[in-house]
């Protein structure tokens, strides 16, 4: 939704502002801060084409698509060939979490443009550190977990062949373009009376953890819906990788050793997904609107499974007939694997829909009454976001905790602005915290359905 709304103002008025939810605001829009601004700034481009915001994004998903695997290629080619290239583009493509990250309007197609951009800089253009510098300056305006690529690009300058004082100074040149443009975003939302983004210890670590299990878990085992068996096949496919890394430890070196280009981009890709899961965890741990989840550990599953899939190719003639059985058996199974599970979120796509495009969320009659009778109206709702993609309006949101001045407060906006008060049941949507404030006001109930309620204030302002 915050996409959405600050490409239609970049479009419109050229400045970059969201919805603003909260209740007592005056103002119905605020400088976007909870995300960088470059996804929206591209989704303006269709939108000021033409385009509905939503197709807009869809254009822009669908390029980006094309492009990073295009990306990934022609990097696999360089060091392996063309055939090989198209082969293991195919297979990061069919990862679950791929699909799942490009089925919804979501920034990580166009990050994943900026992070293989970054990378193909490293690999063919390892003395440019401000080249892959500003690639991935320009990941971190996609998304704040590019701050993983500048500190990839930085140590990569470093890491280049020269002395101490010609390896600081490629580091320098490395982060200055993302020194520039996050410092401009930053002190632009500063100045926005908005303020940086505030870190602070966040808890909750034990359902970050599980949820981070299970994305694992469904990246290595996918297809597999029983948890334990999960599990199992998880445990079991670390396990016969890690023995036969272990077992031909000695002809990987010297295969490494011997195929220089395939060597240096086995590195970056380690190196790149070694510091964007170190950046995720961090912010997990300290600043807000960080989860860990198949989302956030797309590019870690994809890196992985790239490096996974060029040194298996390389080492495939020095293979026993016995491994490369082992070998050829689980990436069958696991491509099998990750083709049903891909096949059932299609199926699930179609019929009923996912997420805010669910047949029972496009075909609400809560919606279709917004729509019909609250054109002229504000909206307060427990779910901002179902009533912007069911019935293509803002809102704001609710008190979710409140005091007896707070409750006179809400009242009077509410009053004075002839809003309509709209609670889902959604498990979700804090059902009980609305449930509360609703029967602590004076309010009548304008309409009720299966999802939802809607409220008025009797008497109007």
């Amino acid at each position: 939704m915050h996409y959405q709304a600050t490409a239609i103002s970049l479009a419109t008025e050229q400045t970059p502002r969201t919805v603003n939810l909260a209740w007592i605001a005056p103002d119905t829009a605020v400088v976007l801060r909870q995300y960088p601004p470059a996804f929206s700034a591209l989704v303006a481009i269709p939108i000021a084409a033409g385009f509905d915001p939503i197709n807009a994004a869809r254009v822009i998903l669908a390029i980006s698509a094309g492009m990073w695997i295009a990306l990934v290629v022609r990097l696999v080619s360089s060091v392996l060939d063309v055939f090989r290239g198209v082969l293991i583009a195919a297979v990061v493509f069919v990862l679950p979490a791929t699909l799942l990250s490009h089925q919804s309007l979501l920034s990580e197609p166009p990050f994943l443009v900026a992070v293989f951009g970054m990378i193909a800089a490293m690999y063919y253009r390892p003395g440019s550190p401000l080249l892959y510098g500003t690639l991935a300056a320009l990941s971190s305006l996609i998304r704040y977990l590019g701050l993983g690529m500048i500190v990839s690009a930085c140590l990569w300058a470093m890491f280049q062949p020269g002395s101490l004082a010609t390896r600081l100074r490629r580091g320098i040149l490395a982060g200055i373009p993302s020194l520039a443009l996050q410092g401009w975003w930053q002190l632009y939302i500063s100045g926005s009376g908005d303020g940086l983004t505030s870190f602070h210890l966040r808890g909750r670590l034990g359902v970050d953890m599980r949820r981070a299990a299970g994305a694992i878990s469904r990246w290595i085992a996918p297809g597999i819906e029983h948890n334990l068996i999960r599990l199992a096949a998880t445990v079991l496919v670390i396990l016969a990788l890690g023995l036969l890394a272990w077992h031909y430890r000695v002809t990987i070196s010297r295969i490494l050793r011997e195929q220089r280009p395939l060597s240096r981009l086995v590195q970056v890709c380690g190196l790149v997904a070694a510091t964007y899961l170190a950046v995720l965890v961090f912010l997990r741990l300290f600043a807000e609107y960080i989860f860990v989840d198949q989302r956030t550990l797309l590019p870690v599953f994809v890196l992985v499974t790239l490096v996974i899939a060029l040194v298996v190719s390389a080492l495939r003639h020095e293979l026993t007939v016995f491994h490369r059985r082992i070998v050829y058996g689980v990436a069958i199974a696991w491509l099998a694997g990750a083709i049903m599970a891909d096949l059932a979120y299609v199926r699930q796509s179609r019929d009923p829909g996912i997420e805010y495009a669910e047949a029972r969320r496009l075909k609400s009659p809560t919606m279709e009454w917004i729509r019909r009778n609250a054109q002229n109206r504000p909206i307060f709702s427990n779910h901002a976001g179902a009533v912007y993609f069911g019935a293509e309006r803002f809102s704001r949101a609710m008190p979710q905790v409140w005091t007896d001045a707070d409750l006179r407060t809400f009242a009077d906006t509410v009053r004075a602005r002839r809003g309509l008060i709209v609670t889902f049941r959604e498990p979700y949507a804090k059902v009980e915290a609305a449930k509360a404030l609703v029967e602590s006001l004076p309010v009548k109930l304008e309409a009720t359905f299966p999802d939802a309620e809607i409220w008025s204030f009797e008497g109007g302002p």
